[in-house]
């Protein structure tokens, strides 16, 4: 999300780059339509390292100064936050998140409130593991 704009529901994302590596399994995808008008350029890369981590970068182009970029994943884990770092919790199960870059990033989490807009439903039970950022130009 840029400035509190969702993505555009008729955009295309396209996968540009992929590697099935067994053991560095890659793609990026290529979302510059689905943000038109509020991006240069946007893209999502992630890698399977080792198949234990997933990295997960976002690169972004055209932004002005003080744009606020939002980050966010939907869960039905329990989420325990601490500064850069984040564990999801469900069952045995555990997922650990860490802002690796920008040194300044911090999770939070929200509530997964619709925004009135026709194309979303409510989800009960979930919560949204959110980074937001102003990055400095």
């Amino acid at each position: 999300m840029i400035n509190g704009q969702n993505q555009l529901v008729n955009g295309q994302a396209k996968l540009i780059a992929y590697d099935l590596e067994p053991e560095l399994a890659s793609a990026v995808i290529d979302l510059s339509d689905v943000y038109e008008g509020q991006a240069v350029s946007v893209q999502c890369g992630m890698a399977m390292l080792g198949r234990k981590q997933c990295l997960i970068q976002d690169e972004v182009v055209g932004l002005k100064n003080n744009d606020t970029l939002r980050w966010a994943i939907l869960t039905s884990a329990d989420i325990k936050i601490d500064g850069n770092l984040a564990v999801l919790t469900k069952g045995e199960t555990q997922l650990t998140a860490k802002i690796l870059e920008p040194g300044e990033g911090y999770f939070t989490v929200a509530s997964p409130r619709p925004t009135y807009h026709p194309d979303e439903v409510s989800n009960p039970g979930t919560s949204l593991l959110t980074l937001e950022i102003s990055p400095r130009i």
